[in-house]
């Protein structure tokens, strides 16, 4: 099973990986618990930016910010990208 997404930005590849930790952050920095926010139908721009960058640290130790620069220059759909990190947070979670 796939535990991974990996995409290109700018040349450069990056891994969507949810570790445990990587989702108790998430938690953390969204105040909401993770499961009502896979329950949800439609994120805000402030939840899509955490989701990925929670997924991003377990390989790559960016910012917020810099998450958000990356969004910038992803040329995919950011919808495509959101539902893979809602996937793989389902499977890390096993639920």
């Amino acid at each position: 099973m796939m535990r991974e997404h990996q995409f290109t930005i700018n040349e450069q590849t990056y891994t969507l990986r949810f570790t445990f930790n990587a989702i108790v952050e998430l938690e953390e920095n969204l105040k909401m618990p993770i499961t009502k926010l896979v329950s949800e139908d439609n994120f805000g721009i402030k939840e899509m930016r955490a989701i990925l960058w929670a997924g991003l640290r377990s390989r790559h130790k960016l910012s917020l910010e810099e998450v958000g620069n990356l969004i910038d220059d992803y040329d995919g759909t950011l919808e495509e990208l959101l539902s893979k990190a809602i996937e793989l947070i389902t499977k890390a979670l096993k639920v």
